[in-house]
């Protein structure tokens, strides 16, 4: 889909489900992601979390943990799913006039109930759009800013079942520049 419509992709994490994958899934990773024709961008989700990341080791697209890519008007900032006490530090450092936040957290608005240490939207310090991985249910809403404004957030789910009771619907998301 990403080659079809000229698209760069855009991963928010768990693209392998261990931080030692088997040498088949990395061997399958490798020749999918290595047809993507505009771009793989990418941040680590906890379960895959590895330095260097594994993508990197393979020379598989570009890490953006940290770091600021431009497509077209829009800037999309990334952050690696953070260890217990960093995440709400990461969240502070985002750079001004981002767009969109691409990250793996843990985020309590979007499973209330969730173990460990966890982030809330309010702790976003402005409008953006979030680009979340880590709740295993697909979700797409608005949510208010640290300033008082409206972000936007989506998170697509995971790419396969991870439980019983988990939907088994799975979604990608493709954006566009029009409104």
């Amino acid at each position: 889909l990403s080659n079809e419509m000229g698209i760069p992709l855009i991963g928010a994490g768990d693209l392998f489900d261990t931080k030692n994958p088997d040498s088949q899934s990395v061997d399958v990773a490798c020749k999918i992601l290595s047809r993507v024709g505009k771009g793989v961008y990418y941040i680590q989700g906890d379960h895959e979390l590895a330095d260097p990341p594994w993508l990197r080791v393979l020379n598989r697209g570009e890490w953006i943990h940290n770091r600021t890519v431009t497509f077209g008007d829009y800037r999309f900032y990334g952050l690696d799913f953070a260890p217990a006490g960093r995440s709400g530090v990461w969240i502070k450092e985002i750079p001004v006039g981002v767009d969109f936040l691409v990250t793996h957290q843990k985020w309590k608005d979007l499973v209330p109930n969730m173990s460990g240490e966890s982030l809330t939207f309010d702790m976003i310090p402005y409008k953006l759009c979030l680009l979340t991985g880590d709740c295993h249910a697909m979700s797409v809403g608005t949510f208010k800013a640290a300033d008082g404004e409206m972000g936007r957030y989506i998170s697509p789910g995971t790419l396969c079942v991870q439980a019983l009771g988990e939907q088994s619907n799975k979604m990608i998301y493709t954006l566009f520049s029009d409104g």
